[in-house]
């Protein structure tokens, strides 16, 4: 069933999803999904203007989660705001790590973004020059346009989403697949996958033309 909700939240089939996982739309688990998909207030995108990508800081990024680099064999664990690592939460559940292909390109834009409230989810590209882009929004059960941000992961980094930030992602523009490191529960797509469109059509990013 994993596999048949990823094709769902992909093409925005919610109804299929909500049909899928608990006795049809009118379950708790179909209504919820229903309440989220159909029932949000989307903006039209020509309202809208771009949203302008950073580059990912430790700083810029803690209201989100954690961006995470390369350390040293043998230094020790700092979680702390001026440190290296990363705080974790992965006590709902077994944890999955694991490796994720993607193909691409992945357009730089966003419209729905979704959230995983019981897990610290993590997320890097491997390679060594392999950045990428993700959109994020504070944990809330109210997201907004106005509260997105759009951030390039630089290469040799992860970042940590704090549970329940919202996120789309990730995007890149080059055509060529990439493998990304996951970090999760065991049931993270199957029973904590909030999803929420909000915008009729999609809000694209400003970025770099020299970045990935």
């Amino acid at each position: 069933m994993s596999r048949a909700h990823a094709e769902h939240v992909s093409s925005g089939d919610l109804d299929a999803e909500a049909a899928a996982w608990n006795d049809g739309p009118d379950g708790e688990w179909g209504s919820r999904l229903g309440r989220l998909w159909r029932g949000w207030p989307r903006a039209a995108t020509s309202e809208l203007p771009p949203l302008r990508a950073r580059t990912a800081t430790r700083a810029n990024f803690a209201a989100f989660g954690e961006l995470v680099a390369e350390s040293e064999d043998g230094e020790l664990y700092d979680a702390t705001a001026g440190g290296i690592d990363a705080s974790l939460d992965l006590s709902q559940g077994p944890p999955r790590l694991y490796l994720m292909r993607l193909d691409g390109p992945r357009e730089l834009s966003v419209s729905m973004i979704t959230r995983h409230q019981r897990v610290t989810q993590c997320l890097g590209a491997l390679g060594e020059e392999k950045d990428f882009y993700l959109v994020v929004h504070q944990p809330g059960d109210e997201p907004s346009v106005g509260g997105l941000n759009a951030f390039r992961v630089p290469p040799r980094h992860f970042v940590k989403l704090h549970a329940g930030t919202w996120h789309a992602g990730p995007l890149w523009t080059r055509d060529e697949h990439r493998t990304f490191v996951n970090l999760e529960l065991a049931d993270t797509n199957i029973t904590d996958h909030d999803c929420v469109d909000l915008v009729a059509g999609s809000i694209p990013l400003l970025v770099d033309a020299a970045a990935s």
